[in-house]
């Protein structure tokens, strides 16, 4: 009597059943798609805020230089470091941009490398808003301030552990 082999035995070739499912999710999580894409966005809104700031910090310099001229020339270096550290943020959002597109190997490399120099603009423009910051604003919008810079790096934080953990991203940029 010929046995024939059922959906549950493992397979006698090369290959085991675990192994066949294995490489059938591999394919899955091959490409583009998921977290990677909430990423583009996230940084695509980045850049797009960047060069919304610019636009919006003349106002605030005006304000603070009507209340206190020394605090504006601060919020003037401030202003002028956070432009020059943002210009090269949007150059590392297109040149990730252009290495996830192509799925080049650098692509995790160059957005750890992006997502701390973000992290890094956060933390200098916030230390040196701080004083300025608890000075002039009520307790409640200073608070509100602390907590967006938390959340930002907490964010920052989690997108670092994706690109170091992802399957997806291992699997997708290997050229």
């Amino acid at each position: 009597m010929e046995h024939t082999p059922n959906n549950n035995e493992r397979p006698n070739g090369p290959e085991t059943l675990e192994a066949a499912r294995r490489r059938e999710i591999d394919a899955k999580l091959t490409g583009i798609g998921g977290w990677l894409i909430t990423y583009s966005i996230y940084q695509a809104l980045n850049a797009f805020s960047y060069f919304f700031g610019l636009t919006g910090e003349k106002p605030l310099l005006d304000e603070f230089t009507r209340l206190d001229t020394m605090v504006a020339a601060d919020l003037e270096r401030v202003i002028s470091l956070t432009s020059i550290l943002g210009g090269l943020s949007v150059v590392g959002i297109i040149i990730c941009f252009f290495l996830m597109s192509a799925r080049k190997k650098n692509f995790p490399k160059a957005c750890l490398l992006l997502i701390g120099l973000q992290t890094v603009i956060t933390i200098l423009g916030a230390s040196m808003l701080q004083e300025p910051m608890q000075t002039y604003l009520a307790p409640i919008e200073y608070r509100a301030f602390l907590v967006g810079l938390l959340l930002q790096l907490v964010i920052n934080f989690l997108w670092m552990l994706y690109f170091v953990r992802s399957r997806r991203v291992r699997l997708t940029f290997t050229q």
